[in-house]
This record gives structure tokens, C-alpha cells and sequence, in this order.
């Protein structure tokens, strides 16, 4: 029973074999391309080649069954010379095929890296077809072209890098500026005595907006490692009644924080916290 086991174990190996064994050494180099010639199917730059290669793939896939049936019948000694010669002659002009699929193919290669289509090349190589590796003038011509395409991969990488470091510092500069900053904003102090700050290109109109009376601060600004804000004047309204006079008062703020939509700036022990004023 165990022999039996064992006969039906291997028996059934053989027919989940990945190739005929009948004339394996035609046929096991064609079988074997079969997965190659599928990928060149998504090679755009071999469009118009494809149906050769389905008209190949086809054929060889049919002949690959019929492999397995006659195998199946030499050992059962029931597969004629006439099958055999047939099996024969259909391996040979499938080969021809295939050798014909190869010189195409290398032609494609050449004409592909002169014209730079990088994404054929990336299809074509990862296809893996036996002739990419085995012929020495492919084989050289895609080793330096990867490494090209590598090296301007880099590059591009590399480049990505800069520009995204360039684009951070040139919006840091635009938070920095009046084409940001111009506008209404809103908030309070550290003693929550409510802020309206008006920006209209280097000019800054600061106003505290205290419960019995309202300080407002003109001037003009300038904004880079901090905050300058040169006050020009000063008017304070009380019980509706203004109160204006001209001063020469410098302030510095420490910047905390600068975004379009917030801006919090700390001069000594008072901290301004503002935020823009939505348009309506």
C-alpha cells in the first residue's frame, strides 16, 4: 500500500511538472520565456509587436498542454513516432519564433535608450527575457543606462530636496511680509486687554481696546529676525474725547510666532496675540 502511495505521490509530481519532458531541452528554453513575452506585452515602445508575442504565447501555452498528455502517453507507451515528430517539429518552429521575438527585441533596446522611452526600458528590463542577460552588447547597454537613469535619479532627487528647502524659505519670507501681514487682525495681550491691529503695507495701526478708554498706536514697521514697530504717534480716547500726540517710541517684539493666520509677538513682559480678521 505504501509503494502504491508513493507511486501516486511521484506520478502526480510529474504531471505538475513546470515542463514537458518530453524533448525537455528544446523545450524547456521556450516554456520558460513564456512569462517574459507576457511582461513585453506592457512595453508601450512594443505596441505594435504585440501580436506576435500573443500569437507566441498562445502557441507555446497549447503546446505546453499537449506536452503533458504525451508524456503521460510514453509512459504508458501508447505515444506514436508520428506524435513524437509532430511534438517535434511544432517545438522547432515555436523556437524560431522565439528567436525572432529575441532579435526584435534587441533592436528595441537600442533604438529605446537612444530615445530615452525610460519607462519601456524599466518594462523591458524587469521582463527578464533570457536574451537582455545573455547577450554581452545588451546586457552592457542596459548595465550603463541604469546606471545613468540611477545617477539622474539622484540628481532629481537631490534637486527635490533644494526646491523644497527653497520653497519652505521663500514662504518664510512671504509670513514675514506685508503681502502676508496687510489686513485686520484681532486678539489680546498677555492681560487680556483685546487688540485690533491694522497693517496696510509697512504701516501698523495698534489699538487696545480697554474697557473705560482706547489706546491707539501709528506708525510704521519693519519685520525680519523681529519686529520693529516705530510709533509716530499716540492717541488715547476717553469718554469719546481724543487725545493725540506725536512720539518717536521704538519697540522690538520677539517674534513667537508668524503664520497667515496667527501672529504672536512678545515685547518685554507683554505677549500680543493676534489673529487675522476674516473677510466677510
Amino acid at each position: 500500500m505504501r509503494y502504491i502511495l508513493l507511486f501516486g505521490f511521484v506520478l502526480h509530481s510529474l504531471l505538475l511538472a513546470a515542463t514537458p519532458h518530453l524533448y525537455e531541452a528544446v523545450g524547456d528554453p521556450i516554456y520558460k520565456e513564456v512569462p517574459a513575452v507576457e511582461k513585453l506585452l506592457k512595453v508601450p515602445y512594443l505596441k505594435a509587436y504585440r501580436p506576435q508575442y500573443k500569437a507566441f504565447i498562445k502557441g507555446a501555452k497549447a503546446h505546453q498542454r499537449l506536452g503533458f498528455k504525451y508524456d503521460t502517453k510514453r509512459r504508458k507507451k501508447t505515444l506514436s513516432k508520428a506524435e513524437q515528430q509532430a511534438y517535434l517539429d511544432t517545438l522547432r518552429q515555436l523556437k524560431k519564433q522565439l528567436q525572432a521575438i529575441h532579435l526584435q527585441v534587441r533592436s528595441s533596446l537600442f533604438e529605446i535608450i537612444d530615445k530615452q522611452h525610460n519607462t519601456s526600458f524599466k518594462r523591458l528590463k524587469a521582463s527578464k527575457l533570457s536574451v537582455l542577460s545573455q547577450d554581452p552588447k545588451s546586457a552592457r547597454a542596459i548595465s550603463q543606462y541604469t546606471k545613468k537613469l540611477n545617477a539622474h535619479q539622484r540628481q532629481k532627487a537631490a534637486q527635490k530636496v533644494k526646491d523644497e528647502k527653497a520653497a519652505k524659505a521663500r514662504y518664510r519670507l512671504f509670513l514675514r511680509s506685508a503681502d502676508n501681514l496687510n489686513g485686520t487682525w484681532k486678539g489680546k495681550n498677555n492681560e487680556d486687554i483685546p487688540l485690533l491691529a491694522k497693517f496696510e503695507d509697512k504701516r501698523l495701526s495698534l489699538h487696545y481696546l480697554g474697557e473705560k478708554d482706547e489706546n491707539i498706536f501709528r506708525g510704521t514697521y519693519a519685520i525680519n529676525t523681529q519686529f520693529h514697530f516705530q510709533i509716530k504717534r499716540r492717541k488715547r480716547i476717553v469718554d469719546g474725547n481724543a487725545h493725540i500726540r506725536s512720539v518717536n517710541l521704538k519697540r522690538s517684539y520677539t517674534i513667537k510666532k508668524v503664520t497667515e493666520e496667527t501672529l504672536v509677538l512678545v515685547y518685554k513682559d507683554e505677549t500680543l496675540t493676534l489673529t487675522r480678521k476674516k473677510k466677510k
